[in-house]
């Protein structure tokens, strides 16, 4: 995929897309809900689901055979994170593969979920166990989406923001700061952060679109992050946050960075939170052990080198586990 793929429009463009033959849907209640109009029309379109496990999985294929869904079908996944995830999977296999386009109605998923080729279902309470890499087609973004999202959404969106920035770009990242702490309602300098992000996340993927090196660095923060979500049923948007400042931690101890740099990035994730250290990482300890980023008794661990300069340093995981003890 390229930027040329990543269109950003109002509902009533995204409207015109949906009421043409051959569109399948794949939503949730909420969006449905909070845009009835938007729904009242294309609604026998629509095969709702509430999340992506496998048995979601096991009726939506049941429905698009009812349908009679073909190889001309397009499947449009309007939703956040998971319904373009639980999208992109469906479409990649059934019948071995079909046209998919997204309409990411989050922030993080229009900075992140949607981007990337990235698709995946749970299976037996484990997330993501299913997957595969395979770009939607199109993704159409509209921030008129936003508008009923609920902060605590929005700042997870955020976080993989600041996240990319501290990886990439300084210059976004102090875009974005200032743009938190103003309070702006300016949906044009929004769309320009959202752009910006978009782009700097396609840059790292089209280096590494099967996962193989650099783009690990883009779990940053992931590592801890993921295992405080489901230790604590968190949102990852607070996980991830918490993952960014305890790994960058751990980079400071292990001597990867100094302690200049760690302040740095403290600053810059503190406009977020005061207190990372409210959920005890020792209690997450065996589920890093499982993380699939571990492999081989190593983990490819990504860190912030310099604010806006990731690197990436391949250390061993039980060193990574010493180092959590000795910052808690």
């Amino acid at each position: 995929m390229n930027e040329d793929n990543i269109s950003f429009c109002n509902l009533h463009t995204i409207k015109s897309l949906l009421n043409k033959d051959d569109i399948i849907i794949i939503t949730d209640e909420n969006i449905v809900k909070f845009y009835p109009d938007f729904f009242s029309d294309i609604i026998e379109k629509c095969i709702i689901i509430s999340d992506k496990s496998f048995e979601s999985f096991q009726k939506t294929i049941t429905e698009l055979v009812k349908r009679q869904a073909y190889k001309n079908t397009i499947l449009y996944g309007i939703g956040g994170g998971e319904v373009t995830d639980f999208t992109g999977f469906i479409a990649s296999i059934y019948m071995r593969g079909i046209q998919f386009n997204f309409v990411p109605t989050t922030l993080l998923a229009m900075v992140d979920a949607a981007i990337g080729g990235k698709n995946a279902i749970n299976f037996a309470g484990i997330k993501n166990i299913l997957g595969l890499i395979n770009d939607a087609k199109n993704i159409y973004i509209s921030t008129s989406f936003l508008d009923t999202l609920p902060q605590k959404e929005m700042k997870n969106g955020f976080v993989e923001i600041i996240k990319i920035a501290l990886l990439k770009d300084k210059k976004l990242l102090l875009k974005t700061f200032e743009y938190i702490k103003s309070n702006l309602n300016n949906k044009e300098l929004l769309k320009e952060i959202i752009r910006d992000s978009i782009s700097l996340k396609m840059q790292i993927v089209n280096e590494d679109k099967f996962d193989k090196g650099k783009r690990n660095i883009l779990n940053f923060g992931h590592t801890i992050g993921h295992a405080l979500e489901t230790t604590y049923n968190i949102t990852h948007g607070e996980a991830v946050l918490c993952g960014m400042y305890y790994e960058s931690k751990i980079a400071e101890k292990i001597g990867l960075i100094d302690n200049r740099t760690f302040g740095e990035i403290d600053y810059y994730l503190r406009v977020f939170s005061e207190d990372f250290e409210k959920y005890e990482i020792k209690n997450c300890i065996e589920k890093i052990y499982f993380d699939k980023k571990n492999i081989s008794g190593f983990i490819n661990f990504p860190y912030v080198n310099s604010v806006g300069l990731g690197d990436l340093q391949k250390i061993d995981t039980v060193k990574f586990i010493d180092a959590i003890s000795d910052i808690i």
